[in-house]
């Protein structure tokens, strides 16, 4: 039988370690390379053998983020939609949010506010929840100034909200942009308070199939 000093004993052990974490770090760095080659829609996984909800991750592909989600986070971020006085409408598997267009935008212009950038990071937040679906991004009017004027404004203003939405994650493959001026009204121009409805962004995207959004409590919490 063969015998080992202490110190070589331990001096064994740390090259043992060492090879260890070598071979866990190549392996780590090989899979977050692998992950990065696949597409925006392939890089969303559900964990569904657990009790509790399901995590939801990807990476951004602007910042090499690793962003987390559960189902319950989808609750939260459209209560704080509500806090940034933005409006979320759901009908069946569509969701639409209303941004009001005086609080987001600088008057009459189409450079956002960047004071409202934490409102706006709340939306794409919950936008990613939805990876390969296509985001329709259309700003509206009132009927003060010429046609081509608000045709040419609303324009601006849906491509700069887009241009937002790619610099933080969004693919520009599945952003759509347009302005569609004075039309499409859904308020009294006549009355302050119905032209301020009618300048808006509508963003409007499919919900992914796997993720129901029935019975939401959107109570303030």
């Amino acid at each position: 039988m063969q015998y080992f000093s202490a110190k070589t004993i331990q001096l064994m052990t740390l090259c043992s370690m060492g090879l260890l974490l070598t071979a866990c770090a190549a392996r780590q760095t090989n899979y977050r390379f692998s992950r990065e080659q696949e597409p925006f829609c392939n890089q969303t996984k559900q964990f569904k053998h657990r009790q509790t909800p399901p995590i939801k991750y990807f990476f951004d592909d602007h910042s090499s983020r690793i962003l987390f989600f559960r189902r319950n986070d989808r609750n939260y971020l459209i209560r704080q939609l509500s806090r940034y006085n933005m409006e979320f409408i759901q009908y069946r598997d569509i969701m639409t949010v209303i941004v009001p267009v005086d609080q987001y935008f600088e008057i009459d212009s189409s450079k956002l506010d960047e004071r409202q950038y934490a409102g706006l990071n709340n939306l794409v937040s919950l936008i990613y929840l939805s990876p390969c679906t296509t985001v329709h991004v259309a700003a509206f009017a009132d009927n003060v100034g010429t046609r081509e004027y608000n045709n040419k404004l609303t324009q601006a203003q849906s491509e700069a909200m887009l241009t937002y939405f790619w610099a933080n994650g969004i693919p520009a493959d599945n952003l759509n942009a347009q302005g569609f001026g004075t039309r499409f009204a859904i308020g009294d121009n006549n009355t302050t308070r119905g032209s301020a409805y009618n300048r808006r962004i509508e963003v409007q995207w499919t919900m992914h199939p796997d993720e129901s959004i029935k019975n939401i409590d959107l109570s303030m919490k």
